[in-house]
């Protein structure tokens, strides 16, 4: 369906999490990290970069997204309900929630930035940051949720793509943004910020696949 009644040229397919610009399928920001391959040398296999992390299994992605509802439906101020199997996880956000005060900022109409779809007519990509808010200091924060075990250094680059949508199209130009990302386990939860060279390093690999294409 279209997102938002403001921005209807764009479409997010959130099953197949395909994107669609004026009917044309675009580049997603975690689609770059399942299609650009290293290898160790010349005789070894390319492996995408984003792996394990973007090239879950079937299970591993059905977790993620049941994950993610538990901050989505908090952060609306409704009532979160979860199965006993993701208790663990679910404690681990509340604690996080608790101890780090958010309130979601919102868009002209009111929506609020939360799980909200974005397009950069600059460079041609979309993407959907899980959360955009203020913390107790007034500072804006831009928070993408994992349930993975270890972090990965795509993850940086993941919200540095989010950071440049949420600059073009939400208007922030001057503000300052804190890039944030939350590793949730049984055993509670660990936050990485992002570096000022994130945004150089995922356009770099953004324009390899242009290229390559």
């Amino acid at each position: 369906m279209s997102f938002w009644i403001q921005y209807p040229d764009l479409i997010f397919e959130e099953e197949s999490h395909r994107y669609f610009w004026n009917g044309v399928q675009v580049q997603g920001v975690t689609g770059i990290f399942d299609r650009i391959g290293i290898r160790k040398n010349d005789q070894e296999p390319f492996y995408p970069i984003g792996c394990p992390d973007f090239c879950k299994s079937e299970t591993a992605s059905d977790f993620g997204s049941a994950f993610h509802r538990i901050p989505e439906i908090h952060y609306n101020g409704g009532m979160v309900r979860y199965p006993d199997e993701m208790k663990p996880w679910a404690e681990s956000f509340f604690e996080f929630a608790d101890k780090n005060p958010l309130t979601p900022l919102e868009d002209a109409r009111g929506n609020k930035l939360i799980e909200y779809p974005m397009y950069s007519v600059t460079y041609r990509y979309a993407g959907t940051p899980d959360l955009i808010a203020l913390d107790s200091r007034g500072v804006i924060n831009l928070l993408d949720w994992k349930t993975s075990t270890t972090y990965s250094k795509t993850y940086a680059l993941q919200t540095a793509a989010y950071e440049q949508l949420v600059r073009e199209v939400l208007g922030y130009k001057r503000e300052k943004i804190v890039r944030k990302t939350i590793l949730f386990a049984p055993d509670g939860y660990k936050i990485f910020s992002g570096e000022k060279t994130d945004w150089n390093n995922y356009l770099s690999l953004y324009n390899t696949l242009k290229f390559a294409a």
